[in-house]
């Protein structure tokens, strides 16, 4: 009695190089999670036996390249300055979204430049780059150090007569962890 309903049948893939598994002897009709270590076009083989008859169909599929999210900045820098950011990735043909955390505005610019990227209050930022090609799509975050820029202003007791001492008092930031610098200039 051959084999109609398909109760004896044997199938066997061959999800091609660099696949993980290789191969399966799976009688689903969905095979799901192969993986593949390397990009490019990839042979997938479907062999269905009953030890007698047997049929295959082969078909190609893409991997596409994962891309590689990665950049550099100029940090650490004060509040009111400009942050510097350099897509370090390496992968070309790449769309970009940046979060400033907090900067001002986002950005699709692979490197946008400083300025812009301003931040108003001290703290630690994380800045985060969504890179995505062909559908595949990786994610950085990394910490930008904004440190409080002082606010300096001082008052002093001019005018007064030549020989006479003039006092002067800083009248801006006060704490511990600054150092103050006077510089009277020269005649």
């Amino acid at each position: 009695v051959g084999s109609e309903s398909g109760i004896r049948w044997e199938y066997n893939w061959d999800f091609g190089v660099g696949s993980s598994p290789s191969a399966s002897s799976s009688s689903n009709n969905s095979i799901k999670g192969i993986t593949y270590n390397v990009a490019g076009s990839k042979v997938i083989t479907l062999t269905i036996t009953d030890g007698i008859c047997s049929a295959s169909t082969t078909k190609s599929v893409t991997v596409n390249e994962d891309p590689v999210a990665d950049f550099d900045h100029s940090g650490p820098k004060c509040t009111g300055q400009g942050v510097d950011f350099s897509y370090t990735g390496g992968s070309t043909g790449v769309s970009s979204v940046w979060n400033f955390d907090g900067g001002v505005g986002n950005s699709n610019d692979l490197s946008p430049k400083g300025v812009i990227y301003a931040y108003a209050n001290a703290g630690n930022r994380t800045v985060k780059l969504t890179v995505t090609k062909n559908s595949c799509t990786d994610v950085i975050s990394k910490t930008l150090i904004i440190n409080k820029t002082p606010n300096v202003s001082f008052v002093s007791t001019s005018p007064v007569c030549a020989g006479s001492g003039v006092n002067f008092i800083n009248t801006g930031e006060s704490a511990s962890k600054w150092s103050y610098l006077w510089d009277f200039g020269k005649e």
